[in-house]
Formats: structure tokens, C-alpha cells, sequence
């Protein structure tokens, strides 16, 4: 959890400069307008929570995978160092990465295909003026924060949990560290 939660904070500040720097108002999306006209909600601020919520999902999958994944290994006692443990956990936490990122990419695209019929729809707008639009730049930039995200979870899950359970010359089957049932 605390592995999610430094990467959500770095994230956080990344996305804030990114909401700021493309001056988005978040008003691209039909939802957001009505939930400010109506109840008042600052649009960019519901933006920047519906990002965080769905990339912290996948996040929160990917670390847990990711320890798991090093604990698995750590019980098997065939790493020599925290350093062999890390780089046979990277193996499956690329694996893992490349799976989510492709999940990522088809979520994106499925909640961004609305956006992108439209685009298409309006025959009068040059297709130039309609890419460099807030709708699909905030779609882009969700997409790119998550990609970045998980890019960054699974090396520094895979440390942290390969620092914890590594036990140098713990025999796997008596060691209570390594041991499932002994917890």
C-alpha cells in the first residue's frame, strides 16, 4: 500500500502539472459539465480524481502482483542476493506490466471512441483543429499518467518487496519468513 501510495503522490503532482500546463477546464466531457452547471463540482477537480481512481486500480493490481510475485520466489530460496531475487521477479513484472498496458490502452480507447466518432461526425472543423481540442488531449494525458505508472510500480514494488523477504541462507521449508503457514 505505501509503494501505491508514493507512486500515486508523485503521479498526483505530475497530473496537476499537466492539467495546468494544457490549460484544460474539464468541460470536454458531458458528465462533467452537467455535474458543475448542477452541483457545482469543479470539472478539472473531477477529472483529476477519475484519473487517479482508475489508474490507482491498476496500480494498486500491479504492486500487489508484483510482491506476491516476489514472495513466491523468495520461498523458493533459489535467489543468491536481493539483487538475483529483484531481477528474477522484473521477469514476470515485465510480463505483468506489458499485460496492463495493454489493458490500459483498450479501456482508454473504448471510454475515448464516443470522443473520437464525434471528431469524425463534425465534417465543418478541419480534423487538425479537432485533434489539438481538450477532449482528446485529457484522454491522451489519462492514458499517458497510467502507461507512466505502471512503468514505475513494478520496479519499485519488485524492490521493496524483494528487500523485505530476502533471507540470506534461509532454508525455504523451515524458514517462518518463507513459510505460508507459519503466518
Amino acid at each position: 500500500l505505501a509503494i501505491v501510495a508514493v507512486n500515486e503522490f508523485s503521479w498526483f503532482a505530475l497530473l496537476t502539472l499537466l492539467v495546468g500546463a494544457g490549460h484544460l477546464t474539464g468541460l470536454s466531457d458531458r458528465g462533467a459539465t452537467v455535474a458543475q452547471a448542477s452541483y457545482g463540482v469543479d470539472a478539472v477537480s473531477l477529472y483529476v480524481v477519475g484519473v487517479m481512481l482508475t489508474a490507482l486500480g491498476a496500480m494498486n493490481d500491479v504492486a500487489i502482483t508484483q510482491t506476491s510475485a516476489v514472495e513466491a520466489l523468495a520461498r523458493t530460496g533459489h535467489a543468491r542476493s536481493r539483487r538475483d531475487l529483484f531481477r528474477q521477479a522484473m521477469q514476470v513484472g515485465a510480463d505483468h506490466a506489458s499485460g496492463m498496458v495493454n489493458v490500459l490502452v483498450l479501456v482508454y480507447a473504448a471510454g475515448a471512441l464516443p470522443l473520437l466518432l464525434l471528431l469524425r461526425a463534425n465534417r465543418t472543423t478541419p480534423l487538425w483543429v479537432q485533434l489539438n481540442g481538450e477532449g482528446l488531449f485529457t484522454e491522451l494525458t489519462a492514458l499517458l499518467l497510467a502507461l507512466l505508472c505502471m512503468v514505475l510500480v513494478v520496479p519499485v514494488s519488485t524492490a521493496l518487496a524483494a528487500r523485505w523477504m530476502f533471507r540470506p541462507g534461509a532454508d525455504p521449508d523451515t524458514d517462518p519468513a518463507t513459510d505460508p503457514a507459519a503466518r
